[in-house]
């Protein structure tokens, strides 16, 4: 028991070194990824911008043809007066005239309208792309930092993780396999049993006999808190591991 308590402790205390680079191999990418999807986002209100004002510039094109058309319809109809044999055809013709000349003058009042809204629309398009690019720009930045972090991390935690397929190698599968459950739950899954009784990992008392016997190493097997269920060791236990 008190060999495998040892491998534990030596386990333990790799985890928890391996364990703050790993929050960090996780906080990285998670940070970039956020980053990427609001560049994502704001690459689509841009799409939806340039998309709203071509279809003015289209609108504006058929307002354009609309008034070249009745135009049309104008000199066609002022000839149509010029051969009118009665009154009902002249009447004709200058409603034809009428209809044309005030759909020109409202597609020309929409004209001036669609022309102002059509420029504003250039113009925050164009200060909304510059400020895309600019956060373009410091995102790839930041993903290329962000890079040799990460491969600086990765760097440090292979020194720190050096030997521990060995010392793991000496615990049985099974206690192996509740270590990393309890780490996998609680973060870190072996800690010091206090003098007083008291598990330093959830701060809770534990039954005096237990105490006792975890004391003399009397268990047959590593002892485990029975609150968080993390693994007990005591100094006396191990005490050719100062570290600890």
């Amino acid at each position: 028991m008190r060999d495998t308590l040892r491998a534990l402790a030596k386990l333990s205390t790799i985890d928890a070194s391996a364990r703050e680079i790993d929050l960090q191999l996780q906080q990285i990418p998670a940070q970039i990824g956020e980053s990427q999807a609001n560049l994502k986002k704001l690459d689509a209100l841009l799409a939806r911008e340039r998309s709203d004002l071509a279809s003015a510039e289209t609108l504006k094109k058929s307002h354009q043809e609309e008034i070249t058309k009745q135009n049309t319809s104008i000199g066609q109809a002022k000839s149509k007066a010029a051969k009118a044999r009665n009154s009902r055809e002249a009447d004709a013709v200058e409603r034809e005239l009428d209809h044309a000349r005030r759909t020109i003058k409202e597609r020309e009042t929409e004209l001036a309208t669609l022309a102002t809204a059509i420029e504003s629309q250039k113009k925050t398009l164009a200060e909304h792309e510059g400020e895309f690019e600019k956060l373009r720009a410091i995102f790839a930045a930041d993903e290329t930092k962000a890079n040799a972090e990460l491969a600086e991390l990765h760097g440090k935690r292979n020194i720190i993780v050096v030997g521990r397929d060995e010392i793991a190698a000496k615990i049985d599968k099974v206690t192996l396999r509740r270590y990393e459950q309890v780490r996998e739950k609680r973060g870190v899954a072996v800690v010091e049993l206090e003098t007083n009784g008291m598990c330093t990992g959830c701060r809770l008392a534990v039954p005096p006999q237990l105490v006792i016997e975890i004391g003399r190493g009397e268990m047959p097997e590593v002892p485990q808190c029975p609150h968080c269920r993390r693994f007990f060791y005591v100094r006396s236990l191990i005490e050719d591991q100062p570290s600890l």
